[in-house]
């Protein structure tokens, strides 16, 4: 036991560290450094290091925390040992079969810029390249992952891993008991994995009861968390999916069954803004059934008049492995709004969410005013739609490649300058989006690498480049896509290397901007409910709230209506039966159980 950190790489400056075969116990606080408030087993401040076959357990702080400075410090400092921001661009040399247990601020931690005054903080804005230093000269590198392999974490608290960047590759880790198993926080364009691991919510290891009010917990079993974790951590998932995309493939879950204190589900998300449509599970099995023994699926509808961006999770269950379904291609698992939601879609009452067989990109748009931007579906346009949460931030999850179209109108005044960035679209997989600006306007389309060019009616805006507009109404269609498809097998959320998704730009160079909904005219004049090919008014799908009541309801209230909480959808009670007694043998570290 030690005040502070245990086995502790000070400056930065270390390289070619090896730490083998090693056991920490119970680290304290200190005061040496500022980053002491935190002690950890293992800290490790160069990514050129050996990490293998270590323990770190019961301490105060973290097990294993890498956090690298921009240069280093101290001693190091004049050195030449490392250039500055090589480290955020190395990856690490190895990290292959290490346990952390029954730590009280994370077993695995990856974040955090190692400052010279001791203290770690902030966004590590760690990238690893092939090369490091020709991408400091040039910016021209390409990604390659660090790999974290057959990590063992239980009984961390709150996490057992929170690991922030550029690519990763998660490989055979065992996770259980945590509050949150797996927090893979993806900050840039680069690639995320996490393959043939294996995640147990609330495992046999019981542990001391946790107590709760001073009496010890009616279901016999520690607590990872107590204080904060039916706030914070409820429910609990074995992976948070938090903006990607990540590509989950060949996983087991086990043990995530409800109880009286906190709920419990395999897959969840973390709730934050900027959320990937191209999440996608790859081949998971289940070791209980769904809802009977627990939750494939578990997240908490909330009341969205806090603009918190949660109707953005979603994920593609690829080979339909989550949810469990016979359909012909991947199944995507969304919030079940009005919005996203047709005759082609269920919800799961247990998980609080649904699932379309239908592909969804997303469309993040930005203007340069603060009024409110209305998304509606054309099929279904006074009920299924949605408000955007800011000028900042304005994204919304849209069906591509069908005959579905969208589209959109602002409260108050039409901003001159819109930004839509398509994300996920395809040249097969487009969309077609109306947009109500001035009906005198004059106004310029430029980007998605085509030349724009007008069409004499709104059935012949089907490729990108062709725009329609009705100067009666001020209704500009566009068809929103890209311009090549993708590749098979590749990945990214966007077509090409790079993942630079495309932006289609409309200026507004004259015209009276007080004129911004043309809804109502346009319904009128071109019958968009009809010219989708679809018919879902069904009334069992959602309560219809006409165009006048929602905007009469919007001006009374003076404020934003952010996303609805009404649901809508035919609820699927199928019982999903266990896939696997256990994980595949080369799955995970090694056992969980025993």
């Amino acid at each position: 036991m030690t005040k502070g950190h245990g086995y502790f790489l000070e400056d930065g400056g270390e390289k070619r560290t090896i730490l083998n075969g090693n056991l920490g116990l119970g680290q304290e606080q200190g005061k040496l450094i500022k980053a002491d408030k935190s002690p950890t087993t293992f800290w490790i401040t160069n990514p050129l290091s050996n990490v293998t076959n270590n323990v770190a357990a019961g301490g105060e702080g973290r097990g294993y925390w890498f956090t690298y400075p921009r240069i280093p410090t101290g001693p190091s400092a004049d050195k030449g040992y490392m250039l500055k921001d090589e480290a955020r661009h190395t990856v690490i040399s190895e990290f292959n079969n290490n346990v952390a247990h029954s730590n009280k601020k994370h077993g695995f931690f990856l974040d955090n810029e190692f400052h010279p005054d001791g203290s770690a903080t902030g966004y590590n804005r760690y990238r690893p390249k092939e090369d490091p230093i020709m991408h400091l000269k040039y910016k021209n590198s390409t990604d390659k992952p660090s790999i974290i392999n057959r990590m063992t974490g239980y009984k961390n608290s709150p996490r057992n891993a929170w690991i922030r960047g550029g690519m990763f590759k998660i490989v055979h880790a065992s996770l259980s008991d945590s509050a949150e198993l797996l927090n893979i926080v993806k900050e840039n364009s680069a690639l995320q994995f996490i393959d043939q691991s294996v995640f147990i919510g609330d495992s046999p290891n019981l542990g001391e009861p946790a107590k709760v009010n001073g009496q010890p917990v009616s279901i016999g079993r520690s607590f990872p968390l107590v204080s904060n974790m039916m706030k914070s951590f409820n429910p609990r998932n074995a992976i948070a999916l938090r903006r990607g995309p990540i590509y989950v493939t060949d996983v087991f879950f086990d043990g995530f069954a409800d109880n009286e204190y906190y709920q419990m589900g395999a897959i969840g998300w973390d709730k934050l803004h900027r959320q990937s449509p191209f999440h996608s599970i790859t081949n998971a099995q289940f070791g209980f059934s769904d809802p009977s023994e627990g939750n494939r699926v578990r997240d908490i509808r909330q009341d969205e008049t806090e603009r918190t961006g949660d109707d953005i999770r979603t994920f593609r269950d690829m080979d339909n492995s989550v949810t469990d379904l016979s359909a012909d291609s991947a199944v995507t698992v969304l919030s079940p709004e009005a919005f996203h939601m047709t005759e082609d879609c269920k919800i799961r009452s247990n998980w609080n969410f649904g699932y379309c067989e239908h592909a969804f990109g997303k469309l993040a748009i930005q203007y340069s005013s603060e009024n409110v931007l209305t998304m509606t579906r054309d099929d279904d346009y006074e009920s299924a739609r949605v408000d955007a949460d800011s000028s900042e931030d304005a994204s919304f999850l849209v069906i591509t490649g069908d005959s579905y179209s969208y589209s959109m109108f602002f409260e108050e005044e039409v901003p001159k300058n819109i930004n839509i960035k398509m994300v996920g679209l395809s040249k097969s997989q487009g969309v077609r989006l109306g947009v109500c600006i001035p009906s005198d306007a004059t106004f310029k389309v430029t980007g998605g690498r085509v030349k724009w060019a007008a069409v004499d009616s709104l059935s012949e805006v089907v490729a990108i480049g062709d725009y329609f507009y009705d100067s009666d109404t001020g209704y500009l269609a566009l068809f929103l896509a890209d311009v090549n498809d993708f590749e098979p097998g590749e990945f990214g959320q966007c077509v090409g290397e790079g993942e630079m998704c495309k932006r289609v730009m409309i200026k507004i160079e004259k015209g009276d901007l007080t004129e911004s909904d043309c809804l109502s005219a346009v319904h009128e004049k071109f019958n968009l409910s009809s010219d989708s090919d679809v018919n879902v008014q069904s009334d069992f799908r959602r309560k219809l709230t006409t165009l006048l009541e929602l905007l009469s309801e919007r001006r009374s209230h003076g404020s934003r209506q952010k996303r609805s909480v009404d649901t809508a959808g035919e609820i699927d009670t199928r019982e999903l039966p266990a896939t696997a007694n256990e994980p595949p043998a080369n799955w995970g570290a090694g056992s969980t159980r025993g």
